[in-house]
């Protein structure tokens, strides 16, 4: 992560998402300096990403919170029933702007797939239980109800 944060800084505190996969780092589309998990308040939309096994998953942004020193995103994986083609990929998903430039700690919910992700993020069982830790965090962010 150390050799990331050198190039990002080569590049202005911005590195594009190709290239922090190519250094095995996360996988935030133009935050500011991804290797320490920040996300950028500026005016460019921050994409959040994570690989799934085949073609048809979703991911969805359900809620973010404020806490003390972090900011957390908890995102949905959703496959829809049916075929799909077996090819590993990136599903994504747009964070809205203006999120407080603190440290990120991400949540997703929906793996069914035992390999390990790339991303350095929380697999959790189910959204709940990090909903129940939060507590009476501040809510930035909570998706509408389709």
């Amino acid at each position: 992560m150390r050799a990331t944060a050198e190039v990002a800084r080569k590049f202005g505190g911005m590195i594009p998402i190709g290239f922090a996969w190519a250094l095995g780092t996360a996988s935030i589309a133009w935050a500011s300096l991804p290797a320490n998990q920040q996300i950028s308040t500026g005016s460019a939309a921050a994409v959040l990403k994570v690989t799934v096994p085949e073609s048809g998953w979703h991911l969805r942004i359900e809620r973010i919170f404020e806490l003390n020193d972090q900011v957390w995103i908890l995102g949905q994986l959703q496959r829809p029933s049916g075929p799909a083609a077996q090819l590993v990929q990136t599903v994504q998903a747009t964070l809205p702007t203006g999120l407080p430039a603190k440290s990120l700690h991400v949540f997703i919910a929906g793996k069914t797939w035992s390999w390990p992700n790339p991303e350095p993020y929380e697999f959790v069982a189910t959204l709940a239980t990090v909903i129940n830790r939060a507590g009476a965090a501040r809510v930035l962010y909570s998706a509408k109800s389709d």
